[in-house]
C-alpha cells in the first residue's frame, strides 16, 4: 500500500512542527505540507490531494468547518480527521455534518493519533470518550445528518422540561418555573429518560445541547 499522504492545517507553530516531527517517525506516512490558515489548508489540499487533511477548527481567514465544506470541490477525495481542543457535542456534530471522518482533541495521546491516521481511510475515528458522549446525547457519527432522536420527538412541555434540566434547575425549581408541580417534573424527567434512553441527568444535559435545545460555546460557557 502506497505511504499515506498527510497534510496538516493548525495556526500555532509549535502544533504544526510538533505535528511534523511525529509524523517523520512513521515510515508509512508522508507529510505534503502544513498550513497556517484555513484558506491555505484548501490552497494546499488542491494541489497536494493529500488523503488526509489533519484539521484544527478554529482557524484565521477560514474557519475548519467552512474549510470542509470547500474541500469536497478541491480534493474529493481527501479525509478530514479534525484534531481540536473542543470536544462539546455541538461542535462534535457540525464538524461530523460538514464531513469529518474522524474527531480527536489535543489532550489525546499520540498514538491515538497515529492509529487514527491510519484506520480513517476505511472508516470514522472518533476517540472513545467523544464517542460515548455521542452515544448518549442520541447522536449516530454514521449517519450525521440523520440523528437518531430528533427533538421534535419531544412535546412542548417535555422540551422545556429538558431545556430547564439542562440549565441546571432542581426539580423544585422547575416546578416554580414552569407552574407545576414537583411530582408533575418528575413524571416529566421519567418520560425524558425512557423516551430518549438516557439514565442519568447528565445524558439529558448533553442531549439538550447536542440538539440546540441549549447552546454551549467551545470554553462551555454561556450567558445568563
Amino acid at each position: 500500500m502506497a505511504n499515506l499522504k498527510i497534510l496538516i492545517a493548525d495556526d500555532h507553530a509549535i502544533v504544526r512542527h510538533g505535528l511534523s516531527a511525529l509524523l517523520a517517525t512513521e515510515p508509512d506516512f508522508q507529510l505534503v505540507g502544513a498550513a497556517a490558515d484555513g484558506k491555505e489548508a484548501l490552497a494546499m489540499s488542491e494541489e497536494f490531494q493529500p488523503d488526509v487533511l489533519v484539521l484544527d477548527l478554529a482557524m484565521p481567514h477560514l474557519g475548519g468547518v467552512d474549510v470542509m465544506k470547500r474541500l469536497k470541490r478541491v480534493s474529493p477525495g481527501t479525509r478530514v480527521l479534525v484534531l481540536t481542543t473542543c470536544s462539546d457535542e455541538h461542535t462534535v456534530i457540525e464538524a461530523l455534518q460538514a464531513g469529518a471522518a474522524g474527531y480527536l482533541t489535543k489532550r489525546n495521546g499520540s498514538q491515538e493519533l497515529v492509529s487514527s491516521l491510519r484506520a480513517i481511510r476505511n472508516g470514522v475515528c472518533i476517540s472513545p470518550e467523544i464517542l460515548r458522549e455521542l452515544k448518549l446525547a442520541g447522536f449516530d457519527p454514521l449517519n450525521p445528518n440523520q440523528p437518531s432522536k430528533p427533538i421534535r420527538e419531544l412535546s412542548t412541555r417535555e422540551a422545556q422540561v429538558l431545556q430547564a434540566i439542562a440549565d441546571g434547575l432542581p426539580n423544585k425549581a422547575i416546578a416554580a418555573k414552569l407552574g407545576i408541580s414537583i411530582k408533575t417534573v418528575e413524571k416529566h424527567r421519567q418520560r425524558l429518560m425512557d423516551k430518549l434512553n438516557l439514565h442519568e441527568t447528565a445524558g439529558l444535559t448533553r442531549y439538550a445541547i447536542a440538539h440546540k435545545v441549549v447552546e454551549l460555546e467551545c470554553n462551555s460557557t454561556r450567558s445568563a
